[in-house]
């Protein structure tokens, strides 16, 4: 069996919802695990959606009674990383192979590939770019990649081998304490971890699959098209999944992809926003749980809160910082 999860807040619901409907259609023996680093609320349209994925995992789940000492330093995106390598230890001692997919992708043919590929490989990465620009407009999404990293964490493959294991608690362990957007630091979330990946471990491969991960960085080096029975293609290859990254940000979105002359991309991206606008009728919208004070009065946790807290010593901190 397949394992595929991703790790979100409830305000990601509506993408988590699109992620899982695409895994139904093109992988239906998978199962769909959803890491969500937010509280349960009284809901029941939001309950109808949580009961459709195989497992829902809270901070709590993971973590244990200490899980808000681990949450507190982070801000959502940071949170919402933090968790994902323990999400990944936890699947991965399943014995199958595991997929993580961040909740703004979408699949459009099975990952037949990707399962091949971890038939020979521990763990597999997607590479942000697959060929050098010969453009010098492009030529900032390679200054991009070298700040935020080479390879795109919003897949992650990784088999159930010793190897893979030891993968997955590696990454566990960095990304608990280190998720970090802190450029100053060399960090950006996990992405930056990920570089090191292929030197550290023998059996890491990289996908060049152009339909892989496909996405407004890459979008200059791989055309779309549509075949007669209606498939999307990238480069004459199906398209796998596309990353969707901040597509309720349309004016960038579409106009991204007029940019570079992919007019089916941004049908794709028209589709994908009416989706994201049917789901977000049926969900409630809500405060993150952990972006706020729990008491006295629900003030806003702001950055220098966090770094405080980071520089707190154990034994010094309150036993809930979210109730201070």
């Amino acid at each position: 069996m397949l394992e595929i999860f991703t790790s979100a807040n409830l305000a990601y619901l509506p993408q988590c919802m699109i992620l899982l409907d695409s895994v139904r259609r093109h992988e239906p023996a998978a199962r769909f695990t959803l890491l969500l680093v937010d509280a349960i609320p009284n809901d029941v349209a939001v309950q109808a959606m949580l009961d459709r994925c195989d497992e829902v995992v809270l901070p709590a789940d993971l973590i244990g009674p200490d899980y808000t000492h681990f949450l507190f330093p982070y801000n959502v995106v940071e949170a919402c990383t933090a968790v994902k390598g323990l999400g990944l230890e936890r699947l991965i001692a399943r014995g199958n192979p595991t997929v993580y997919l961040d909740p703004d992708t979408v699949l459009f043919s099975p990952l037949e590939r990707v399962v091949t590929a971890l038939n020979h490989h521990s763990v597999v990465l997607t590479p942000h770019q697959m060929r050098p620009t010969t453009s010098l407009w492009h030529l900032g999404d390679e200054i991009t990649s070298l700040r935020t990293g080479a390879f795109n964490f919003g897949f992650l493959g990784v088999a159930p081998t010793d190897e893979g294991m030891e993968v997955a608690s590696w990454w566990a362990a960095r990304l608990a304490e280190h998720a970090l957007d802190d450029p100053s630091s060399g960090l950006f979330t996990d992405q930056k971890w990920g570089n090191l990946i292929p030197a550290m471990f023998s059996g890491a491969g990289v996908l060049r699959d152009p339909g892989m991960n496909v996405a407004s960085w890459n979008l200059h080096e791989r055309r779309i098209e549509i075949d007669a029975s209606g498939t999307y293609l990238v480069d004459g290859s199906p398209l796998c999944f596309f990353h969707f990254t901040k597509a309720r940000n349309v004016g960038s979105a579409v106009s991204r992809v007029k940019m570079v002359g992919n007019a089916k991309a941004a049908h794709l991206w028209g589709w994908y926003l009416a989706e994201l606008q049917r789901y977000d009728a049926l969900t409630p919208q809500v405060g993150w749980r952990f972006g706020q004070y729990w008491v006295p009065d629900g003030a806003v946790i702001s950055v220098e809160d966090r770094q405080r807290f980071r520089g707190t010593p154990e034994e010094l901190r309150p036993l809930n910082p979210f109730c201070p």
